[in-house]
């Protein structure tokens, strides 16, 4: 048996000499071909979760997981590749996607089964992952199609060869830490793990896996979340978590050993993944890993330095109350003993919640506003106040109101640009997070004193009154610069020992006059949350084809689809389902406009609307006829987009959604496989119709769209002109003995069309009050670089790189053809397949929509209408 601490790749490089191939059918293989088969859990799930009915617990598919290597969520806990990525590129593999990704069946270079919070017992987290049975399950499955595909001796060696790379266990003693379960005693529940986990070796190696790699279990009991559960404990690792992986990680290679004497030809390598991770947290430095340093004068910051500050009452004040002339205090005996070991004026006998987020972040405590000498500042302030309302009425002059505590926090902000500069006090603002937990005393108040406010109000007026006073608040933090913050929900003030003392001749019971109101607030502060985060926001919205689909097809039944290799292998180094191979057009728009990425409508859990939503599909057309059934046409993009509509509302309530709509960016791009279609099939539609009439027909199905969308709130659109279509490669590839010329009919057509759209537009201006437009010259941009590709950085403005015959014009892009011809340089080519150009000529066409001139969008351009 051979261990290792982490280098452990060697393995796969070993497997994967590079000699002469062999082919099986349509697929060819290097004879020494070694492929990866992944099982497993977070550690090395690559999206299979995406594809399941869970929770976004054990989901990553949103930023900022994927932001620093992918810059999208794909899935991956973390920030990047992970250890399969790796592996993979090690052993000259493409990257093995999850094996249920949409469309993937190719096998022969591996597939990863792992699972996000995946164990190796089934009850780990039941029907919310794909436990390790059921990754094994995969497994024969695909064994069974490979026989299929390459016969029962070829796949037999293929999974001979290959390596199996399996990381299983921690959600096991994880789910017993977190469950507080005691059936087994540790070394039992050890020994069912490691049983289940051998099962499942000798299941593999009776289908041929006779190489393997086991990742042995990380100190789960010093990972952060684990930390984090244990708030209390001075250690800063939990020894009952880590005593228990090491029982595991000392069980495993004995387990291990057995099995290599009891089944032949297994080969295996334990990866110690416990010792790396150990190390590294310990010391950090040593590995490369630091924290990088500012410093303003005597003042030195970590360039990720997040400040924290507090606003509130006595659940949160940390002393104010001390500086101050109040009988509201907290500086006396028997307060503060547990901890501190004396009165801090904390209304507690030790710390706050302020307290322990510090810890958590990294931070000292942060004291108390008003404490003498206390003016650094750059690790936040607290200027909460045992007592303090939001209505500055209550306990006036005796706590510090919420408005009082906005002004010291103003001064504070002046304070800050005198020691830092504007530039970075506004810098340390904007990252800083903000907690506020205040109200409480507005609603206890006129329980325990003769005030007749509620008297005076409907409970629901009172409540608005205290809401809106927060909001202003909360409004005013922003325009300093606050945009993260924590709210706290008010508790059961019913139940609280001083007001059912007040209730005469209690049992026990709350008073629920007080904790309806507590309710009726916390309602009502969920619902403001949603309203502040759309103020100010421009959401972007898509509509259309190929051009700007960045993955509704993965989602549906159909054969035009994106999402397999090459697509997507520059930029994302993975098949998003974008027909090219990076990003596209509404991406960069998004970049530009300070937005994520913005999801396909049907991306499994994408509900965040209030930053836009893409609903276009490959394929589609103005017509719901073009490409029925294999598309998501026009009409039922409007249908989604109504969907979605009604779930903002829902969300945000009726007005705020309206505005969120309102302020939206349109994009709009459809009507190439209107014109596309007829040409390239036996349609006899263009013999029915003039082409005037037809193109007619076109338009007029997209002005009602259009004024559907102005219907729902609609006002500002990006229109995108069609392309010549009559010069794309596949077009081309169609005339017979074609020495370059373009396919002019199609041509003329497409400048038909986009006369008639500028009219269109035009007309619709006068008619639709508020609406504005950018119409964006997509035939003039791509003509220029057909036939003078060398001017605007290309070699090559008429092949494209990816396809097969003439001009690289046959369709047969990507690993699901038969045969295709893919070129060196990408960013040397205009178009990247047999229709769609490639990532570099949609950034340039994205920079010149942005900010263009008239000439080539008008009449404004987008970041004109993104910031009017």
């Amino acid at each position: 048996m051979m261990s290792l601490r982490f280098h452990f790749y060697f393995l796969v490089l070993y497997a994967c000499i590079f000699i002469p191939t062999q082919c099986l059918g349509r697929i060819c293989l290097q004879k020494e071909h070694a492929a990866l088969f992944v099982f497993g859990d977070s550690l090395v799930d690559v999206g299979i979760n995406n594809y399941i009915n869970t929770l976004t617990d054990v989901q990553a598919n949103f930023p900022p997981y994927g932001e620093t290597f992918f810059k999208y969520p794909t899935g991956r806990a973390s920030n990047g590749r992970l250890i399969p990525d790796f592996l993979a590129e090690y052993a000259n593999l493409e990257l093995i996607p999850p094996y249920l990704h949409p469309g993937y069946h190719r096998y022969v270079d591996g597939a990863n089964f792992a699972s996000g919070g995946a164990g190796a017992l089934d009850e780990i987290r039941q029907e919310l992952v794909v436990p390790l049975n059921t990754q094994l399950q995969y497994f024969k499955k695909l064994d069974t199609l490979l026989k299929k595909r390459l016969g029962a001796k070829e796949a037999k060696k293929l999974l001979s060869k290959a390596v199996y790379l399996s990381s299983v266990g921690s959600n096991d003693y994880l789910f017993r830490f977190t469950s507080n379960s005691s059936v087994y005693s540790p070394k039992e529940y050890v020994n069912l793990v490691i049983g289940n986990f051998t099962n499942v070796i000798k299941e593999i190696y009776k289908k041929g896996g006779r190489k393997h790699v086991f990742l042995n279990l990380p100190p789960l009991g010093c990972l952060p979340l684990v930390k984090a559960m244990t708030p209390e404990k001075a250690n800063p690792c939990v020894e009952e978590v880590t005593s228990i992986t090491k029982l595991h990680n000392e069980a495993l290679p004995k387990a291990l050993k057995k099995l290599e004497s009891e089944l032949k030809g297994l080969k295996y390598s334990i990866a110690d993944f416990y010792t790396f991770l150990s190390e590294r947290i310990d010391n950090p430095s040593k590995y490369g890993i630091s924290i990088q340093t500012k410093c303003f004068g005597n003042i030195c910051l970590p360039k990720d330095h997040v400040a924290f500050f507090i606003f509130g009452d006595s659940i949160v004040d940390v002393g104010n109350n001390k500086y101050i002339t109040t009988y509201l205090q907290a500086n006396f005996f028997p307060y503060g003993e547990t901890f501190f070991k004396y009165p801090t004026g904390r209304a507690s006998n030790g710390r706050l919640i302020p307290d322990f987020i510090a810890e958590r972040a990294n931070l000292p405590l942060i004291p108390p506003y008003l404490y003498p000498g206390s003016n650094q500042y750059i690790d936040g302030a607290n200027f909460a106040s045992i007592g303090a309302r939001v209505l500055a009425e209550t306990h006036r002059g005796l706590v510090i109101d919420l408005n009082t505590q906005l002004n010291y926090f103003k001064n504070m902000e002046t304070l800050l640009k005198h020691k830092l500069g504007e530039e970075e006090a506004n810098t340390l603002l904007v990252k800083a997070v903000y907690l506020i937990c205040i109200g409480n005393n507005d609603y206890f108040v006129p329980f325990t004193t003769n005030s007749s406010v509620l008297k005076s109000y409907s409970p629901e007026k009172y409540l608005n009154m205290v809401i809106g006073n927060l909001t202003t608040a909360i409004k005013e933090i922003y325009k300093k610069g606050g945009r993260k913050y924590v709210f706290l929900g008010l508790p059961p003030a019913g139940c609280a020992p001083s007001i059912k003392a007040l209730i005469p001749g209690n049992t026990g019971a709350c008073m629920e006059e007080l904790t309806a109101l507590a309710k009726l607030h916390n309602r009502a502060l969920s619902k403001v949350f949603p309203k502040l985060e759309s103020q100010d926001h421009v959401a972007f919205f898509i509509f259309g084809d190929s051009i700007v689909d960045v993955g509704n097809n993965n989602y549906i039944t159909t054969n035009l689809q994106a999402n397999f290799l090459p697509y997507g292998e520059t930029f994302f180094k993975y098949p998003t389902g974008r027909a090219s191979n990076g990003r596209l057009i509404p991406d960069f728009i998004a970049e530009r406009a300070n937005l994520p990425l913005i999801q396909p409508y049907l991306y499994p859990g994408y509900d965040q609307y209030i930053d836009g939503a893409n609903f276009a599909s490959i394929g589609a057309g103005v017509f719901a006829e073009t490409r029925r059934g294999l598309v998501i046409d026009l009409n039922t993009q409007l249908n989604y987009f109504k969907n979605m509509e009604t779930l903002l509302k829902h969300k945000l309530g009726e007005e705020e959604a309206k505005t969120l709509l309102v302020k939206a960016v349109y994009l709009i791009c459809i009507g190439n496989n209107d014109y596309f279609v007829p040409f390239t099939t036996n349609s006899s539609v263009l013999k029915s119709y003039s082409s005037e009439k037809y193109v007619d027909m076109v338009i007029g199905n997209l002005t009602t769209a259009i004024k559907e969308i102005y219907k729902k709130g609609g006002r500002k659109y990006v229109f995108l002109g069609l392309p010549p279509l009559g010069c794309v490669p596949y077009i081309k590839a169609l005339i017979p003995e074609n020495t370059g010329a373009c396919m002019e009919e199609l041509t003329t057509l497409v400048k038909l069309h986009n006369r008639a759209l500028s009219k269109a537009l035009s007309k619709l201006e006068s008619q639709l009050k508020g609406f504005k437009y950018s119409l964006a010259d997509f035939y003039s941009f791509c003509t220029e670089r057909i036939n003078t590709p060398s001017k605007y950085g290309f070699t090559e403005g008429k092949i494209s790189c990816c396809g097969s015959g003439p001009y690289r014009g046959i369709p047969s892009c990507g690993e699901r053809s038969n045969e295709y011809e893919l070129c060196e340089k990408v960013s040397d080519f205009l178009f990247f397949d047999s229709v769609h150009p490639t990532e570099k000529a949609y950034q340039q066409f994205a920079e010149l929509i942005w900010s263009g001139t008239p000439n080539i969008t008008g009449p404004y351009n987008l970041k004109a209408l993104f910031e009017h």
